[in-house]
């Protein structure tokens, strides 16, 4: 029998690449079902406290509370920085500072905040190594109790 150059079939032993297929169609992947066009478009916001983000947060801490202790408003100077988030990504962080001393109400704190708005982002701008500075939004957070009030009344000393 001499072989046909058109015969392309393959030998009994080796598996053709539709049955293949189907091995490959009985595995389940987090991707199946995904358009590959939306699964690899790096235009999609990125995932909330990435890496990234959490370096960036980092950065903007440091540099505000450099920036609070330096300025020239009493307020702002008695405030320290409780945490910077992003919110909802990179471009914008959420900032929650708290009151040291505690005496000026949230609203009277977040005011003197946006009064120096310019200069905080200013200073974070020239801290961080990014091409555009994030948006700064500020939340006052109520001060913790001091370890002092925290004593049980049970335990008086006779």
């Amino acid at each position: 029998m001499t072989s046909d150059p058109a015969d392309h079939s393959q030998p009994e032993d080796q598996p053709n690449s539709i049955s293949r297929q189907g091995d490959m169609a009985a595995s389940h992947s987090p991707e199946d079902g995904t358009d590959p066009r939306v699964f690899f478009d790096r235009r999609q916001p990125r995932r909330k406290g990435g890496r990234k983000a959490l370096q960036l947060c980092a950065q903007v801490s440091r540099a505000l509370s450099y920036a609070l202790s330096d300025c020239d408003d009493d307020i702002l100077r008695n405030l320290y920085i409780d945490s910077v988030v992003p919110a909802p990504d990179e471009k914008r962080l959420m900032v929650t500072v708290i009151n040291s001393l505690g005496s000026e109400p949230p609203p009277e704190v977040l005011e003197h905040l946006h009064l120096h708005y310019g200069r905080l982002r200013g200073e974070v701008a020239r801290s961080i190594h990014r091409k555009r500075a994030p948006e700064l939004s500020f939340q006052v957070a109520l001060q913790p109790p001091a370890p002092s009030d925290m004593r049980e009344p049970d335990s008086e000393e006779e």
